[in-house]
């Protein structure tokens, strides 16, 4: 007696009963792998759109606080203007004692 891949491939070759019912199973095996495969891409295209918006929002965060960091910086006197204010301030206080 042949071994069991003997006789399938001897049914494949003859187009019997057994090569019938192995293609419907790959059939159906192929449909289920390639349904699979649309779930993924469409996971991974809801994960990367997500990704986007959380850049974008992280863009305008970084955005307003260099906005804030700009607005502080030029409101800030440059150190040449503060020192006579600081020497003013202390000569005020040593002529109050």
């Amino acid at each position: 007696m042949p071994p069991e891949s003997d006789l399938n491939r001897y049914e494949q070759a003859k187009g019997g009963a057994g090569s019938i019912g192995q293609n419907e199973e790959l059939a159906q095996n192929l449909e289920k792998i390639v349904s699979q495969l649309g779930l993924i891409s469409n996971s991974l295209l809801l994960l990367e759109q997500r990704i986007s918006v959380n850049e974008e929002q992280v863009g305008q965060v970084l955005e307003y606080f260099r906005e804030i960091r700009d607005q502080n910086q030029s409101a800030s006197f440059p150190r040449y203007a503060v020192e006579p204010l600081r020497q003013d301030i202390n000569i005020q206080r040593e002529a109050m004692f």
